[in-house]
């Protein structure tokens, strides 16, 4: 059989659905572009991981992950506009709103505005705790006495707040 009526068939296949919203396996993920490419019925198609994708920083997206199920509905009755409107199983949110980043998985999550983030603040605050430096009626003090606990604090941030 020739790959035009393979693809021929195929369509005819996908508009004879009683349902238009279909069930697909997702394959890859373009986070850049905001798409994944699934697979449903033997076929591949691309799909849009929101309704509408331009140019805007100002972006929401959740991105499935690899092998899981999502569910793919047309764009205005065009099939040739698929988007993903439910997910299995989810790798990542991310949500920026104009300078504002904020993006959550399972290493943690950040916010970012600009160039600064809750991670680097909050460890640039405990790096100045752990450098503290007291003036005594006797001079200054020489060491945190309590050093350990800041730096048993900081790892928790580490663990909590990734890089975005």
């Amino acid at each position: 059989m020739s790959k035009d009526k393979e693809l021929q068939d195929a369509f005819a296949k996908l508009l004879e659905r009683d349902a238009v919203t279909f069930s697909a396996t997702v394959l890859s993920v373009d986070k850049e572009k905001g798409t994944c490419l699934v697979s449903s019925d033997q076929l591949e198609y691309k799909v849009r991981l929101a309704s509408v994708i331009n140019d805007s920083r100002e972006k929401f997206f959740l991105y499935p992950k690899l092998k899981s199920i999502v569910l793919v509905a047309p764009i205005e009755e065009d099939i040739h506009q698929l988007h993903v409107v439910k997910y299995s199983d989810i790798e990542q949110l991310r949500l920026r709103i104009g300078d504002t980043d904020f993006c959550i998985d399972k290493d943690g999550f950040n916010f970012k505005k600009e160039n600064e983030s809750l991670r680097s603040l909050i460890l640039e605050l405990i790096d100045g705790i752990k450098k503290m430096k007291f003036t005594t009626n006797m001079g200054p003090t020489i060491n945190l006495i309590n050093l350990q606990d800041f730096v048993a604090v900081e790892d928790k941030f580490k663990q909590l707040l990734k890089d975005i």
